[in-house]
């Protein structure tokens, strides 16, 4: 009997209870009903952290999209709304201590934007935000000192670009206390370098100069001491020279990773370089600005410690404090009717002496051509551009109105041939067509500039770039957050013609400026750590992509099916 009581209560709660529930998500429903009728639309949600899921109370969030932003905080219970919104697609980002700052859904410089409209679900966002994580460390020397005023250099494995290559993403430099520390990283891995002077450093000079000869007052002018004539090469955590021996760090959300480096001291090297320009007559004297670099994987970077250098001799001076090993001297004669600029690459573990008039030390081909319009041009200055992807460096030669064009000596490497113009009748939309050359070898658009000679370089140049506006699907539905990838069929030029994207809420995405051909579009999911530079990693996904042809100057319509990232 009492058992029947209890039932007959818990029933009379419920349904109680549930009456007022449903009340109110009628009563939500049909504000959304009347918000959707009058154009005015929400996006809300709630804010957490990515790893535990607790609500992140006062967060601050923000939305943008072309015609207007806004602000927010979020509440205690980390939830947030913006309201009164205009159909659209909407940036949604957030920023809180303690995490990293981060668009929705965030993937290098990808996110998901919020679709806005009726029909669309934008009101139970769940932003899940990471935690940021931090190197510190301290530097020292070999007898235990902190090392102030140190260069620290962060480098971060670039995963999403497909090359997997350590790349510089923030500097900093060491306090009073050798001490460093580099905060709001995502997750990711990481390499640290360290670059410095010993204090008690005295690089000095070998080889006296001839003003010497007789001359009491130059016998002991900077004379090198064993001692004090030291340097510390660019140095890795734990503590080596070898960027290969260096120790990855792989940070997860919410860690903290300490780096202590130690520097070790080595005696710097001497090099003479010959071949310079003497002092011309009746005129000033020439001095040249030589300046060094080493390449850290891959990267050039300025050894700015201990380098200085002085006249021996006209047309020979010798530079000191260098770190050994393989660097490239920069030399810019001055003055004169022009400056000329020569660069060496070389080991100077063992000192010795390298002849900047020797043609094999050229800093490359001389490099020239011309342009070949389409048939629409555009008006305004329009610049040829060497890109060197590896180096990260580019170099641009103004189009003269004969479509001639002259880069002078180029470095030796393999460099992407682009264009550069300004939007005045339809200059963004020219683009490199194809590229042919004699005097050094074509692949695509690409160019391998040789150590000397001349090479004569023809561009077509065509007109009126393609765009594609697509939805990726799944199981039918519209899928959010998946990575959208255009490669073209040929597997030339993959880092060139390549478009990426990430999916919307509602699945949609757009990709522009594609170049005219024939591609493959895919649409895979957690795919972000894909190299998809690599066709042997592509080639499961684009037998099972969408066959697409790019159109001068149109828009392509499509609808494309997610492929599961494979095991």
């Amino acid at each position: 009997m009492n058992s029947l009581i209890v039932l007959v209560a818990l029933a009379l709660v419920s349904s109680h209870t549930t009456a007022p529930r449903a009340k109110v998500v009628q009563a939500e429903q049909a504000a959304q009903t009347t918000r959707a009728e009058a154009g005015i639309f929400r996006i809300a949600g709630i804010i957490v952290d990515a790893n535990s899921g607790a609500p992140i109370p006062g967060a601050q969030l923000a939305i943008s999209n072309a015609d207007d932003s806004a602000e927010t905080t979020a509440d205690d219970g980390g939830h947030f709304s913006f309201d009164a919104l205009p159909p659209g697609t909407y940036m949604l980002s957030a920023t809180a201590r303690g995490y990293v700052s981060a668009s929705y859904d965030q993937h290098g410089r990808f996110s998901t934007g919020i679709v806005v409209g009726s029909g669309l679900d934008s009101q139970h966002i769940v932003f899940r935000l990471p935690r940021q994580g931090v190197i510190f460390g301290t530097v020292t020397d070999s007898q235990g000192e902190r090392v102030r005023r140190a260069q620290v250099m962060l480098f971060e494995v670039e995963p999403l670009s497909g090359s997997q290559r350590p790349v510089r993403r923030a500097n900093t430099q060491t306090n009073d206390l050798g001490q460093y520390r580099f905060a709001h990283l995502n997750e990711g891995r990481y390499y640290v370098a360290v670059q410095a002077r010993p204090w008690y450093a005295e690089p000095g000079f070998t080889h006296p100069p001839e003003q010497a000869a007789g001359d009491s007052s130059f016998q002991d002018y900077q004379k090198s001491n064993p001692l004090l004539d030291v340097v510390y090469p660019v140095t890795f955590f734990p503590g080596v020279a070898d960027p290969a021996a260096a120790n990855e760090l792989h940070i997860t959300p919410g860690d903290q990773e300490e780096a202590d480096v130690e520097l070790t001291p080595v005696p710097s090297a001497h090099v003479l370089v010959t071949g310079l320009p003497g002092d011309p007559p009746n005129g000033p004297t020439a001095y040249p600005n030589i300046r060094a670099d080493e390449r850290i994987f891959g990267s050039s970077m300025g050894l700015f410690a201990s380098i200085q250098e002085r006249e021996v001799s006209p047309g020979t001076w010798e530079v000191d404090g260098l770190p050994p090993g393989q660097v490239t001297l920069t030399i810019a004669n001055e003055p004169g009717p022009s400056l000329s600029q020569r660069t060496i690459a070389t080991d100077v573990s063992d000192g010795g002496t390298v002849d900047a008039s020797n043609a094999s030390d050229a800093p490359g081909a001389t490099v020239s051509g011309r342009v070949i319009w389409p048939a629409v041009s555009a008006s305004g200055q329009i610049r040829v551009v060497l890109v060197n992807a590896r180096l990260r460096e580019s170099f641009a030669a103004p189009v003269r109105k004969d479509g001639t064009f002259s880069f002078g000596p180029s470095q030796p490497g393999t460099y992407r041939v682009a264009l550069a113009a300004n939007a005045a009748n339809g200059g963004q939309r020219l683009y490199v067509e194809s590229v042919s050359a004699t005097g050094a070898r074509v692949v695509g658009r690409t160019i391998a500039i040789p150590a000397s000679g001349n090479v004569d370089l023809t561009v077509k140049v065509g007109f009126g770039l393609g765009a594609i506006n697509g939805v990726a699907k799944l199981a039918g539905k519209p899928a959010p957050g998946v990575m959208i990838l255009l490669v073209p069929s040929s597997g030339q030029d993959v880092a060139i013609d390549s478009r990426r994207d990430q999916s919307n809420s509602d699945g949609s995405f757009r990709l522009l400026n594609v170049y005219p051909g024939k591609y493959i579009l895919m649409a895979i999911s957690n795919a972000w750590n894909l190299n998809w530079t690599d066709p042997v990693a592509l080639n499961p996904y684009r037998d099972k992509g969408e066959a697409i042809a790019i159109v001068s100057g149109q828009n392509q319509n499509i609808t494309v099916t997610v492929q599961p990232l494979l095991k």
